[in-house]
C-alpha cells in the first residue's frame, strides 16, 4: 500500500542544480522532477550509508594485499627450510586480502544495483521495493562466497 506523502518540502535550487536533476530525470525516464529528487535521495542515504565502510576496507585490503605480495616475493621455496609453514601461512594471508577483496566487490555490487533499482523507470515505491530486493540478492551471494572461503580457510589448517 503506498503511503501517502503529507509532507512538503521548499527547496530553492540553483539553475544549474536544477538543470542537473533534470538532465538526470529525463536520462533516467523518470516522470516528474518530485519523483527525481525522491530517487535521487534514496541513492545519496544508500550510498552515505556504506561510503565510510567501503573506504576503510579499500584501504585496509590495499594495505594487506600490498604486505602480502612483499612476503610472497621475499620467499624462495628453495632456499627455506621451513618452506611449507611460509607457505601455508602465504596462504592465510592470501585468504584474509582475498576476503576483503569479496567484502569490497558486494558492498559494490550492492550500491550499485541499488541504483540502478533507483533510476529504473516505474513508480517510486515499485522502484523502492526493487532495491531492496536487490540488495538481498546480492546478500545472498556474499554469503555463499563467504561459505566458500571459509572451506577454504578449513582446508588451510
Amino acid at each position: 500500500m503506498v503511503k501517502p506523502r503529507e509532507n512538503r518540502v521548499p527547496i530553492m535550487m540553483s539553475e544549474d542544480e536544477l538543470k542537473t536533476i533534470d538532465d538526470w530525470r529525463f536520462g533516467n525516464r523518470i516522470a516528474t522532477r518530485s519523483d527525481a529528487i525522491r530517487r535521487l535521495c534514496q541513492i545519496g542515504a544508500r550510498f552515505d550509508a556504506s561510503s565510510s565502510q567501503l573506504y576503510q576496507l579499500s584501504g585496509t585490503a590495499w594495505g594487506d594485499a600490498i604486505e602480502f605480495f612483499k612476503q610472497l616475493m621475499k620467499w624462495d621455496p628453495n632456499a627455506d627450510q621451513s618452506a611449507p609453514d611460509i607457505e601455508r601461512q602465504l596462504k592465510q594471508q592470501f585468504g584474509e586480502v582475498f576476503s576483503k577483496q569479496i567484502e569490497i566487490f558486494y558492498l559494490v555490487k550492492s550500491l550499485t544495483m541499488e541504483t540502478a533499482s533507483m533510476k529504473s523507470a516505474g513508480n517510486f515505491i515499485d522502484a523502492t521495493a526493487d532495491a531492496k530486493a536487490a540488495s538481498e540478492k546480492i546478500a545472498e551471494g556474499r554469503a555463499e562466497a563467504e561459505r566458500l572461503l571459509e572451506k577454504m580457510r578449513e582446508d588451510l589448517k
